[in-house]
């Protein structure tokens, strides 16, 4: 059996170690476009901050895919894909036949749709080449205007301050920064901290339109509020990179739709990662790609493992803030939930936790303080009831096998 995966991300490295650890006969074949071995993305944003060399950022080297007996296929892109006769397409002219086919393209950073970005340089951060070109112009010009408040966004502020851009501003469309990872409170305590690092934050920045300039952009929001910058960049998503599975038959929404197997409506396709859509979910995070690319590897080898969706997490790797954030946040009134918070204002420390009604912990926010993140983790995807506990959980000594 051959087979081929499409992708050198999270999800596609995930996917081959489990086959090769578990089949080391298989025949595997990884196709990516890139030049480089995978890189974990997140490991861009300590690169771009310095506190990683260049050759600290690779998890793997291309030594390791061959000792793994994984032929890897770099600088290829592939065009379009062939069901019918299990054919890819690559941009060279080559054509790639296999038996079983694993998608795990991953995705793209979303552009502003909005008049003028077309006459405009955003700049964005996908990949390792898009990493070199905004860190060179960000230096060389000391100033930069980021459009999206998200994990991202100020990963990359606090990177580029980090490296002497002296003037860093963040757009914000929502009144309190990470609105989908925190509540208000929460999000205002972390904007404070932002802008006392020298970032300015602009909230309900909504944009309306781009204007090229000799000097770099204008970025206009719809309250008529105005920025003149030499440096865009966007931070507001990624999208599924399925451009060159259009009209091939396979079932395409969001992203390549799957069942609890990963399969797709094609027999002997599975997708995983940023490009799959389960139960109407796209996840575009490190977690899911990991778990997706192990149960992607395993349903490939026959070992059927239902996937049931990733409890979202998120961490912000900024120096000097502690952020873990996970599961529902901001429960509506009817959910009937119970939150519980501790704040510390003379030691920046914001924690709460929300209990659904059997009181089993399903959503938790830690900032200023992150111990005990793992351990929440654990409760959250095993439904444990510990709600009898009460504020003690929110302690940094919390015994948390007490609970056990």
């Amino acid at each position: 059996m051959k087979i081929v995966i499409i992708g050198n991300g999270t999800a596609g490295i995930t996917a081959a170690s489990t086959i090769k650890k578990r089949s080391p006969s298989a025949s595997l074949t990884l196709i990516t476009e890139e030049i480089y071995p995978y890189y974990p993305r997140p490991n861009l944003i300590e690169y771009m901050a310095g506190r990683i060399k260049l050759n600290e950022l690779f998890v793997r080297n291309f030594d390791w895919y061959g000792k793994m007996g994984i032929s890897l296929l770099n600088k290829n892109r592939v065009i379009q894909v062939n069901f019918a006769e299990k054919e890819i397409l690559l941009e060279s002219g080559g054509v790639i036949i296999y038996d079983t086919l694993l998608i795990a393209s991953g995705s793209k950073p979303n552009i502003p749709r909005v008049p003028g970005v077309e006459w405009v340089k955003v700049f964005t951060l996908g990949n390792l080449e898009s990493c070199f070109s905004l860190r060179e112009k960000a230096g060389k010009e000391g100033e930069v205007l980021i459009i999206g408040g998200g994990i991202l966004g100020l990963e990359i502020a606090k990177a580029l301050k980090d490296t002497s851009v002296e003037k860093v501003t963040v757009l914000e469309q929502s009144d309190y920064l990470l609105s989908r990872q925190l509540d208000k409170q929460g999000g205002e305590l972390l904007g404070e901290r932002f802008q006392n690092m020298g970032i300015k934050v602009v909230y309900t920045a909504k944009t309306k339109e781009m204007v090229p300039l000799d000097s770099g952009s204008k970025v206009i929001l719809e309250d008529g509020r105005e920025f003149i910058t030499p440096v865009v960049i966007a931070c507001i998503g990624t999208s599924p990179e399925m451009k060159f599975l259009r009209s091939s038959g396979l079932q395409l929404n969001r992203g390549v739709v799957v069942d609890r197997y990963l399969k797709t409506n094609i027999p002997d396709v599975f997708a995983a990662g940023d490009v799959a859509e389960f139960e109407g979910k796209t996840w575009g995070i490190m977690p899911a790609a990991f778990e997706q690319g192990e149960i992607a590897g395993l349903s490939i080898l026959g070992e059927e493992v239902e996937y049931r969706g990733t409890i979202p997490s998120n961490r912000l790797k900024v120096a000097g803030i502690n952020l873990f954030s996970m599961g529902t946040v901001n429960p509506l009134p009817d959910d009937k939930c119970t939150t519980l918070i501790k704040y510390e204002e003379a030691k920046g420390v914001y924690k709460k936790a929300v209990f659904d009604e059997t009181s089993r912990l399903i959503g938790v926010i830690l900032l200023g303080s992150a111990k005990g993140a793992n351990q929440m983790i654990r409760l959250i995807k095993e439904s444990k009831n510990c709600l009898q506990y009460g504020q003690d959980i929110l302690e940094d000594d919390f015994d948390f096998e007490a609970i056990y």
